[in-house]
């Protein structure tokens, strides 16, 4: 609940040519939000948007302070759009934005790449 509460209070720091992208994007097919961040932070910022983020242990309705999943960071975030594809990775056109070191091998991985096309 406070990671649904942090998002509806702050969408201020989601970027508006990005949220931009992001809706022109769904009329085309499925969109992937992929980050190193943990997935029950991110995911309440993204409607009807898979998030494929590191993910927390969480027990008895408290964290655990352990990664259930290895860090989505670098080749982990490939790893992790390869789980999702149901066919063969040729039968798809990926587009991938980034703005971080994190997000080079998944822009190699794409057949578009824009690094910080969002920035002011």
């Amino acid at each position: 609940q406070l990671c649904h509460d942090f998002a509806s209070e702050s969408r201020q720091l989601l970027r508006p040519k990005a949220l931009k992208a992001i809706a022109e994007a769904k009329e085309k097919g499925q969109i992937y939000v992929v980050s190193a961040s943990i997935d029950n932070w991110v995911a309440p910022f993204f409607q009807n948007v898979l998030v494929l983020g590191t993910q927390i242990g969480v027990r008895n309705g408290r964290l655990t302070g352990k990664f259930l999943t290895p860090n989505c960071y670098g080749e982990e975030k490939v790893n992790r759009v390869k789980a999702v594809l149901k066919q063969p990775r040729e039968h798809y056109y990926i587009v991938a934005f980034g703005d971080s070191r994190g997000d080079k091998e998944l822009l190699t991985y794409a057949d578009e790449a824009h690094f910080k096309p969002f920035r002011a």
